[in-house]
């Protein structure tokens, strides 16, 4: 892809929690449920996600958003989509974004890439507390602190759902109707069960404080 090397961007850096108490038969089932996750969320953003999910070490993931205002929703959807296609459990996943400049990513994986938004990303979550699963790297510190602590309470929700709650707020993500999401879900399910889904899933706060995030990061 062709990078400005003025540009703000973000990187999303990530791995699975709980990966290592499982047992090898179901170690192998994460890349599969990690790679559709990345698919839903790539999908939902459009051409922010411009390039497909890099997985390392097993359990170990990457993503680049082009518009950094998107790049919590496209986290929080992916991480809504693991939980979902997961469905058993206490494996989750956590993730840090870094925002900033880049200076190159080699052709055919972002993995490679260096520049501001990968160091920020990659350190953030090194530092990142074990009770802490979403984290946000900003060059303007208030912001940063303010989008941190909004992140840390949407946690207190999202550690939380059930898969049938993850796969309800992944439809509110992408902006779907409720009726919409009882559409699509399989076997799908009526409009007062997404709502009811939704409610249990802490929804409305979580939209309204995507929303203030998306507002506020746009203006950086």
């Amino acid at each position: 892809m062709k990078l400005s090397k003025t540009k703000q961007y973000a990187v999303i850096t990530g791995d699975v929690v709980g990966s290592s108490k499982l047992p090898p038969d179901e170690r192998k089932k994460l890349l599969s449920v990690l790679k559709r996750s990345a698919l839903s969320a790539q999908k939902a953003s459009g051409n922010a996600v411009p390039e497909d999910i890099v997985i390392y070490r097993g359990d170990s993931w990457q993503l680049l958003v082009t518009d950094p205002s998107l790049a919590v929703r496209v986290g929080l959807l992916l991480r809504a989509a693991f939980k979902a296609g997961w469905g058993k459990g206490k494996i989750d996943t956590r993730f840090a974004i870094g925002v900033g400049t880049i200076d190159f990513i080699p052709s055919g994986s972002i993995s490679g890439g260096d520049g501001e938004a990968f160091r920020r990303s990659g350190s953030a979550l090194e530092r990142m507390k074990k009770n802490n699963r979403m984290y946000i790297s900003l060059s303007d510190d208030t912001m940063e602190r303010t989008v941190n602590v909004i992140l840390y309470l949407i946690d207190t929700l999202a550690i939380r759902w059930t898969g049938k709650q993850a796969q309800a707020v992944m439809g509110g993500l992408q902006g779907l109707t409720q009726e919409k999401i009882a559409k699509l879900w399989k076997p799908r399910i009526h409009q007062q069960a997404v709502n009811k889904h939704l409610e249990r899933a802490g929804w409305h706060s979580i939209e309204c404080a995507v929303q203030y995030i998306e507002k506020n990061v746009k203006k950086l």
